[in-house]
């Protein structure tokens, strides 16, 4: 099973696999790989792609070979990307909220900062 996410929306840019026990993220942005045992871990909580450098790269081998065969969009930086720029979504904060809806939308959660803590 593959799940593929190549832009950002609530997160980066990342891809999925999941081939019997094992469940492997790549993160596109920073070149990151997270490995879950989910026979042991179903809450992903433990990262084993370094304790288990074999089966992460057998994982994202399959991953990227997967990608290829459905001519997947990869992400790719962005030429004009101005980190001096202000980031945020500039026409939601010009709109505003609607009365009374709870927009349940986080602009600074990151999945990957789950496992990989700045």
């Amino acid at each position: 099973m593959v799940f593929h996410f190549p832009h950002y929306q609530t997160g980066t840019p990342q891809s999925a696999i999941r081939l019997g026990d094992y469940k492997l993220i790549k993160y596109y942005e920073g070149n990151k790989t997270a490995l879950f045992d989910l026979s042991n871990d179903v809450r992903e909580r433990n990262n084993l792609a370094v304790q288990m450098p074999e089966k992460a790269a057998e994982l994202e081998a399959l991953l990227d070979e997967y990608l290829v065969s459905v001519n997947a969009d990869l992400p790719v930086a962005n030429p004009d990307y101005d980190p001096a720029k202000p980031s945020g979504f500039p026409g939601r904060a010009r709109r505003g909220a609607d009365p009374n809806v709870i927009v349940p939308f986080n602009t600074t959660f990151d999945p990957a900062r789950l496992y990989f803590p700045e």
